[in-house]
């Protein structure tokens, strides 16, 4: 890691205080992103596991 430049995670840093208090929609604000562990599905291999997204929805009760 000592060898990176510094400025290849600037972007990152940037991006996080960015969206600091975003609206519950945004990427993994209440843990929705999940990885799933190494699967095969129809005989397609994703050795590094699927992302895996969940939506919140919202109900109204009036």
């Amino acid at each position: 890691m000592r060898r990176l430049p510094r400025k290849k995670f600037t972007w990152a840093r940037l991006w996080a205080f960015s969206n600091w208090g975003s609206t519950y929609n945004s990427l993994d604000s209440f843990g929705n992103l999940e990885v799933s562990p190494p699967v095969s599905v129809r005989g397609k291999a994703y050795p590094f596991g699927r992302i895996i997204f969940g939506v919140e929805i919202i109900v109204q009760v009036e």
